[in-house]
């Protein structure tokens, strides 16, 4: 318990606070903004997770039964609108920390800059006081609700922050994941202790179900949004699902059924790894490592904006032989952009990847996998000589942070599909992806060496490849 000491000195801090921020143009109205930005990423970051729920006891429902497959799962997720809710909810998470990442950018280049004749004082005591407030608000928040600022942190990680009182706020929310994973270097990736792990289970988890099921039934502003924005997603996704599981003889860059691969066109015992929105300047070069390790190739399906941060990453994820695709210049929402703004995340993305990588990509992965049966989407993708690329099998790692209960899910999955094969959906900008999938790695050649052939694994361009020769056979 507090002593009263302590008590003291935080009233007088906030005290300190709240009159400094009343001096700066910084007013009431800016805090309430600001918390309500913050506190609409803990909703989302809160409601995403009973989704998460709701995708694994559906999933478990779906193994129970005799007569079902992975698709008839995703049909019914689709059909519940739990897939287009959790989809949803990463669009609007990134959203926001998008949004607050540039603001906090924007204000400690303000505050690193006081000589620049363009800052006036006035802007320098406002970028003060913002970054002043949002210390004390990552200072004061619930370890749990960390969890919802871990994209952020880790975001401004690589930045000059000068300001201490900032740098130990981000290090705390760096922190709850940190002690969560329990990351420590091995040769083969992210080891977990297992006193974290019953930790995560029985402690941090509970706390994030107990305020998850309070929104459950709550009506909010964010809520009604999303159930529109849902509803939209889950209207493009059935008939997309109808396409993507019917079999195509050719694959060829087109608007039609011939421009799109998906994991239930995959013949028995092939499956594909595939790592969405890299390259990442520490986890990439993990996972790479642990397929080369196991002697795998996966299809890495890179945002140009990220290759142009880490070209010499890209580079050696090629040279290992992995496979380069397309996933977009910066992960927008294609549905919602303009025409011009759409050839920019298709047309320029392509470019950029091709100067670094001097090859084009073939493959396409729509960011979120939104506009499947959008026309003027599929018309770009055909313009540049791209095949769309869907999964059949969702690790949901980006928002999970549990590497155990991620492995448990895609094993589920795995078993689910009836013929054995497809795309695994994972994402190389997560520690603990890194650690799921090097584990989904371990059962699937260890599966092997009982049962030679059961899993091979390779990528997607291959697959289509032997695809394209069995029929002219």
């Amino acid at each position: 318990m507090p002593n009263k000491k302590s008590i003291f000195q935080a009233i007088f801090l906030t005290i300190i606070l709240l009159l400094s921020l009343s001096h700066s143009g910084f007013t009431d109205s800016s805090a309430t903004e600001l918390k309500i930005q913050f506190k609409t990423i803990e909703e989302l970051y809160l409601r995403t997770h009973s989704y998460l729920k709701k995708f694994d006891t559906t999933l478990d429902e779906h193994l129970h039964e005799n007569e079902t497959s992975i698709t008839s799962f995703y049909a019914d997720l689709i059909e519940s609108g739990t897939y287009s809710h959790l989809l949803t909810f990463r669009d609007r998470l990134e959203e926001h920390q998008n949004e607050i990442v540039q603001l906090i950018q924007e204000n400690l280049a303000v505050l690193n800059d006081s000589h620049d004749s363009n800052s006036t004082p006035q802007d320098q005591s406002l970028a003060r006081n913002t970054i002043d407030w949002i210390a004390h608000y990552y200072h004061e928040l619930p370890a749990p609700l960390l969890l919802a600022h871990y994209p952020i942190a880790t975001s401004l990680h690589d930045l000059e922050i000068k300001d201490a009182h900032f740098k130990t706020a981000l290090d705390r929310v760096l922190r709850a994941e940190e002690d969560l994973l329990n990351e420590t270097s091995s040769n083969s990736g992210y080891s977990l202790n297992p006193f974290i792990q019953l930790f995560w289970n029985h402690s941090i988890e509970t706390q994030i179900d107990e305020q998850a099921i309070l929104l459950e039934d709550k009506t909010t502003p964010i809520s009604n949004d999303i159930e529109e924005q849902a509803a939209e997603i889950q209207n493009e996704l059935a008939p997309a699902l109808e396409k993507l599981s019917s079999k195509s003889a050719r694959f060829a860059p087109s608007t039609g059924p011939q421009g799109n691969i998906t994991g239930n066109q995959f013949p028995p015992g092939v499956w594909s790894f595939t790592f969405d929105d890299g390259p990442h300047k520490i986890h990439s070069q993990k996972i790479l490592k642990n397929l080369i390790d196991h002697e795998m190739k996966s299809t890495f399906f890179m945002l140009a904006q990220q290759v142009k941060l880490y070209p010499q990453i890209a580079l050696k994820i090629q040279n290992a032989g992995m496979e380069i695709a397309n996933h977009s210049y910066s992960h927008a929402q294609l549905p919602k952009i303009s025409t011009n703004r759409l050839r920019h995340e298709i047309h320029d993305s392509q470019e950029v990847i091709a100067e670094v990588l001097h090859k084009k990509p073939q493959l396409f992965r729509l960011p979120y996998g939104a506009g499947v049966h959008v026309s003027r989407i599929r018309a770009q993708l055909a313009a540049e000589d791209l095949i769309h690329v869907f999964w059949n099998v969702d690790s949901l790692d980006w928002h999970d942070r549990n590497p155990a209960s991620i492995v448990a899910r895609v094993k589920k999955q795995l078993r689910l599909s009836r013929k054995n094969g497809g795309i695994i959906l994972f994402h190389d900008i997560h520690p603990q992806s890194v650690e799921a999938s090097r584990q989904i790695m371990d059962y699937m050649t260890e599966k092997n060496k009982n049962n030679p052939g059961q899993f091979r694994i390779m990528p997607v361009g291959d697959v289509m490849n032997m695809l394209e020769s069995e029929l002219t056979q």
